[in-house]
């Protein structure tokens, strides 16, 4: 099995995409059903709900399309092991444990570093062998 070990940041980094492809899309569907998540702090005259959510689901979505393509894969699972915990926070119970998972797992990401099939390991290599 130890031949397989090369596949465990492909598989994590396309699960996490697919993950956040499909809230953040879900999010941009419909937002109004959403909102009921919203921290009653993020309550402001000037932006709406609906707008948080939509700006949260475009996050999600650029975030997925980055860890997809692997670029800047360590700092985009970063900020997203970041914005899962502020949501695990927020959440609590069932959703907040859930969340909670999907940070570390984001953070396990952005330990880790860039499989063979992404394009911070191709643009590295590229670099690396143009300065040899």
């Amino acid at each position: 099995m130890q031949k397989l070990d090369h596949l465990v940041p492909v598989v994590l980094r396309l699960g996490l995409a697919v993950v956040f492809i499909w809230f953040g899309a879900h999010q941009l569907i419909d937002p109004s059903s959403w909102t009921v998540y919203i921290p009653a702090f993020t309550n402001n005259p000037l932006i709406s709900a609906e707008t948080i959510i939509l700006l949260n689901g475009w996050v999600e979505i650029v975030g997925a399309a980055l860890l997809l393509a692997g670029f800047w894969m360590r700092p985009v699972a970063f900020i997203l092991a970041i914005h899962m915990l502020f949501l695990a926070i927020e959440m609590g119970g069932a959703i907040g444990v859930r969340d909670f998972g999907l940070a570390i797992a984001c953070l396990a990401l952005a330990l880790s570093t860039p499989d063979r099939w992404t394009l911070d390991h191709k643009l590295e290599t590229k670099r690396v062998g143009s300065t040899i």
